[in-house]
């Protein structure tokens, strides 16, 4: 199903003076769902906070026995007088794959820009643009975990920082019996407050619980490290266990929100969990994946990257350099055949050129469409062999960069 969008629809926020902060960000429409009470409560409040992160350690339980097995993060290492041109000559594609993909030192430049909003800053700041928002039930996490490289989970490099918010509209013990949550993966920009606004509209203001994650190697005191594609799917893997191991969530409650390079990661996740569980006869079903800008693999990306980067050659190179590449990267296309059968809804989110022929400028749409076709066929062909009432969508937003489709909220 092919659903349209005009433009009026992507930015409708109004502010008002005379309203407090959170009606300034979110809307009069949505902030009248908050009880009365909390609503009156955020234009008294100082203009600053602090609030204290716990720390969670993740040990093996039962059918989640791989918890001591996850990726390590590396530390980038000095570069001599000939260390970046030899691995240009050595691994080209592995060296444009990281740099135009992963961007670990980019971001390092990128956070360190006076003029960046709160939310993408680091996670402190991210706690303060909420508390701006009106959001005071944060809970700042450190969620710790063993890697393959170590025997003891104290170093910076295994584990990652989240922030967990409830609710507001459930307060009952009844109501929050029933809790679900919505987990946000972001892309390259790799801040948890990337997809902040998003998850306050999404999914808090429907009653919904929130985490919001980020990734070795992103976060500010691991700028050193060198994030992969194996860390990152760990990183959304150890946040998914945090919700079922210590917030007592169930798999089925659980959905999630991804964006460009975060789907890559959250569907290898998920298919690993797949193929984990399969070993003792155990299944995870989920709830909703909603993918925004979706490519259809890191290759494809990554040949693209050389055809930008050279532009006369990358033609020509495209494909014998990336035969070259010692370590093939995960497909998560080829994923979509394990995680489809135990979510229960799919959308995907591209840009489509409109008149004035703007589009996304980091994934080209026919990567959103190839994932839409392989989701597509295998509700297919499950029909007729057992009933599957599995949805799978996909929205297009008129004249819409990577950035907005990313951020989109509907209404």
């Amino acid at each position: 199903m092919i659903k349209g969008v005009d433009d009026q629809r992507r930015s409708n926020l109004q502010t008002q003076e005379t309203r407090s902060r959170l009606v300034e960000a979110l809307g009069s429409t949505r902030i009248n769902r908050l009880p009365r009470e909390i609503a009156r409560q955020i234009a008294k409040r100082p203009k600053s906070f602090s609030v204290d992160s716990k720390k969670y350690t993740l040990k093996p339980r039962g059918q989640y026995w791989w918890l001591d097995s996850y990726s390590a993060v590396k530390k980038i290492p000095r570069k001599n007088f000939f260390g970046q041109a030899g691995e240009w000559l050595t691994r080209p594609m592995d060296k444009l794959l990281h740099s135009g993909t992963f961007q670990p030192e980019k971001m390092a430049e990128l956070r360190a820009r006076v003029d960046l909003p709160l939310r993408d800053r680091d996670p402190h700041s991210v706690l303060q643009h909420l508390y701006n928002l009106g959001v005071e039930a944060v809970e700042p996490v450190e969620i710790c975990f063993k890697d393959r490289s170590q025997t003891k989970s104290a170093n910076a490099q295994n584990h990652i920082k989240a922030i967990y918010i409830p609710s507001p509209l459930k307060k009952t013990n009844e109501e929050r019996s029933d809790k679900k949550v919505f987990v946000y993966c972001p892309g390259r920009s790799g801040g948890m407050g990337y997809l902040s606004d998003v998850a306050l509209n999404q999914a808090w203001l429907e009653g919904d619980d929130v985490l919001l994650l980020s990734y070795r190697g992103y976060d500010t005191n691991m700028m050193g490290y060198d994030p992969s594609q194996e860390s990152m799917a760990d990183d959304i893997d150890a946040a998914i266990n945090f919700l079922i191991l210590k917030k007592d969530y169930k798999p089925e409650d659980i959905s999630f929100t991804a964006c460009s390079l975060g789907v890559d990661a959250l569907i290898n996740t998920l298919a690993k969990r797949v193929q984990r569980l399969a070993v003792v006869d155990t299944k995870e079903n989920w709830g909703q994946l909603d993918l925004r800008c979706p490519f259809k693999d890191l290759g494809s990306i990554a040949r693209e990257r050389v055809k930008q980067t050279i532009p006369l050659l990358g033609a020509l190179l495209q494909y014998p350099v990336w035969a070259a590449v010692r370590e093939k990267p995960l497909n998560h296309h080829d994923n979509l055949d394990f995680v489809y059968p135990y979510v229960e809804s799919m959308d995907f989110l591209a840009n489509i050129e409109g008149e004035q022929s703007t589009s996304d400028e980091l994934i080209p749409r026919w990567h959103t469409e190839a994932n839409y076709s392989r989701a597509r066929d295998l509700v297919n062909r499950s029909k007729g062999i057992e009933p599957d009432d599995r949805k799978v969508s996909l929205l297009h937003l008129p004249d819409a960069n990577h950035r907005e489709v990313s951020t989109y909220v509907r209404n």
